[in-house]
Parts: structure tokens; sequence; C-alpha cells
């Protein structure tokens, strides 16, 4: 796993690379994309994250209950 700064450095090149030889649409474009595909993997993890707490509780209760 990388630490944030070099996250960080990847993605900034990663962009960049993406931006070459392309027109400003074509960047809004990806842009938009991205964003996109960003804000639906943060969904699917926070409702990931939302249903392993939910059975993490009920199996905490199940086994408090024996």
């Amino acid at each position: 796993m990388l630490c944030p700064e070099e996250l960080a450095t990847v993605t900034t090149a990663a962009a960049i690379g993406l931006a070459q030889d392309r027109s400003t649409e074509e960047i809004g474009i990806l842009a938009a994309v991205f964003t996109q595909i960003g804000d639906v993997l943060a969904t699917i993890a926070v409702q990931r994250a939302a249903i392993e707490a939910c059975c993490e509780k009920k199996c905490s209760r199940s086994s408090d209950n024996h």
C-alpha cells in the first residue's frame, strides 16, 4: 500500500498523463467520469461499512444472549 504522499504523487502524474493531448472538453468529460466513479465507490464503501456494523451488532447481541 502506498503512503498518502506517494498516492498523491501517483494520482497527480496519472491526471497529467491523461490530460496530455486532450482537448479541454475531453478533460472535462474525463473529470466528470472519474468524479462519478469516485462517488459510486464512496457509496459502496459506506454501505459495506454500514452492513458490516449491523452484522457485528447482531452477532454481538446473539453471543450476549448465550
